[in-house]
């Protein structure tokens, strides 16, 4: 059975009353918070060393850039590009994943 954690499911049989089944949230938040999606994307035209996607901010999440061959890409949101590519630079098309996971927890400097 595939099914959202966060909800109950209700079980009924021919004889029983219907029951409500629940995941207890401490089984499965953990394991929530670390999910990822990524997006197949392609074909993407990138025009300068600096991959520029209009990506949206995401509060606590992170995007980058996966290709095969090559390493993961981080990517800034919000970034525009309003300058129109010149067809006389070079300029490569990529095909690659857009990845979303969570951010890294912020690291915590000790004070004095």
């Amino acid at each position: 059975m595939l099914l959202d954690p966060r909800t109950a499911v209700h079980v009924t049989t021919g004889i029983l009353p219907v029951q409500e089944l629940a995941i207890p949230p401490p089984r499965y938040a953990r394991t929530m918070a670390s999910l990822s999606i990524s997006f197949t994307s392609h074909p993407v035209l990138r025009g300068s060393p600096d991959l520029k996607l209009p990506l949206p901010d995401e509060a606590g999440y992170d995007w980058s850039w996966i290709e095969i061959g090559s390493a993961v890409e981080a990517l800034r949101t919000n970034v525009s590009d309003t300058a129109a590519p010149s067809l006389c630079s070079p300029q490569i098309i990529e095909e690659g994943r857009l990845q979303l996971q969570p951010a890294p927890p912020p690291v915590k400097t000790p004070t004095n």
